[in-house]
């Protein structure tokens, strides 16, 4: 469209001159693309096992923190950081108690405001 453009506009200098276009994509990616999958592979397996780590953290802490719990309930007093509901106070950390209440309906799923 281009080239017919300047043909018509200049016939003197552009005659028999054409215009290829080719995409960039497949010229520059072509060589490197088996190296650039396996690096998205690797990345893609390391943040499945940061996460796998994170998942085994606090589901260890709450494991060790739900015998704690059981016995400040079973005898009346809520404790420092926990209030009667159940819910971490705001003196703790968020991200983890966010984290676990959208994936884990325990006792976070009964705090007020969440």
């Amino acid at each position: 469209m281009v080239a017919r453009r300047l043909e018509t506009e200049r016939p003197e200098s552009n005659a028999g001159v054409g215009v290829t276009v080719e995409a960039l994509q497949e010229p520059v990616v072509s060589r490197v693309r088996p190296a650039l999958l396996v690096l998205a592979g690797s990345v893609a397996f390391v943040l499945l096992i940061a996460c796998a780590n994170v998942t085994s953290l606090l589901l260890a802490q709450g494991l060790s923190r739900g015998k704690e719990v059981a016995i400040r309930a079973a005898s009346g007093r809520a404790g420092a950081g926990w209030s009667g509901s159940g819910c971490p106070r705001a003196s703790s950390s968020p991200a983890p108690v966010v984290s676990a209440a959208s994936s884990w309906r325990g006792p976070a799923s009964r705090c007020s405001g969440w």
